[in-house]
């Protein structure tokens, strides 16, 4: 009877043992050992040891996070160079899963820093989705999505900065007002065209420009307009002979015989004279895009 007891309290302290070994070892799983006495001789005890991974990249942790000094959400020019780093906490990812970038940028994997980095070509707001791998080729656990918030500036374009010498507060913010095709001053001359003729558009003025025979060569006809050089690629000339909304081409001189010629201050059409009775000539603004 002595030496039973004295087993069974010796089983029962190795059981208690094997727990406190078990829960130092999270590669063990379900392992129930038969340790204490029991009906017909078994010895059984309680333990259950449920495996548990070692730093998975897996759960709320580890995560991607922005590091040496980025922030987000960011923002970039157009233009300029931008620089995004980059890591995982918790564990070193070994491979990145990156959403679309924008124009001009591009990832750069590197153990622990990695980067994204570039000169955008495009505007916009961009949400750029990161995920961290635990293995190379996107494979094992990986970390929760990451989203970086992205907002890629345009620069002011002259039409811009032209407004803004003229509009201010609700003014600039109402098209009715500002607006390329507005007509704040109502003298038939939209924004736009007030902006390449070089003209105000707070104050009416006459629709310039002097139509007339070139001096120099009598058959060729010309057309000279103030003109602003920032508004260069906007300034279009057309012809028509019969004012049919269809009946207007532009004129390039790449494949016809007008010349267009700018100075700082004008620009000028010269053509040769139409053989039908009439010919109109009209010019036009247009915003790039």
């Amino acid at each position: 009877m002595k030496m039973k007891i004295f087993t069974s309290r010796s089983l029962h302290v190795l059981a208690s043992g094997l727990s406190m070994v078990a829960q130092r070892l999270p590669f063990l799983k379900n392992l129930t050992p038969l340790l204490s006495t029991g009906p017909g001789g078994y010895f059984t005890a309680p333990v259950v040891i449920s495996f548990i991974g070692i730093d998975r990249l897996s759960g709320a942790s580890p995560t991607v996070a922005p590091t040496g000094g980025s922030t987000n959400p960011a923002t970039a020019n157009v233009g300029e160079t931008f620089v995004w780093l980059f890591r995982t906490i918790g564990e070193t990812a070994k491979s990145y899963d990156i959403s679309t970038l924008p124009p001009g940028l591009t990832y750069t994997f590197g153990s622990p820093v990695s980067s994204i980095t570039g000169t955008p070509t495009k505007g916009g707001t961009f949400a750029i989705n990161l995920v961290g791998w635990e293995e190379r080729n996107q494979r094992g656990n990986h970390t929760p999505t990451y989203t970086l918030n992205l907002t890629v500036i345009e620069p002011a374009t002259p039409l811009e900065i032209w407004t803004e010498s003229f509009w201010t507060g609700g003014d600039l913010a109402n098209p009715d007002i500002s607006g390329p095709n507005a007509d704040p001053d109502q003298d038939g001359i939209e924004n736009l065209l007030e902006f390449v003729f070089n003209l105000d558009p707070a104050k009416k003025d006459e629709l310039p420009g002097i139509f007339g025979t070139d001096p120099v060569d009598p058959s060729m006809l010309t057309y000279t307009l103030p003109f602003n050089p920032d508004g260069g690629e906007m300034v279009h000339f057309q012809e028509s002979s019969t004012l049919q909304n269809g009946d207007w081409r532009d004129l390039n001189p790449a494949n016809s015989d007008a010349v267009i010629t700018t100075s700082a201050n004008s620009i000028s059409l010269k053509i040769p004279k139409a053989s039908a009775r009439e010919k109109m000539i009209r010019v036009v603004a247009r915003i790039p895009g």
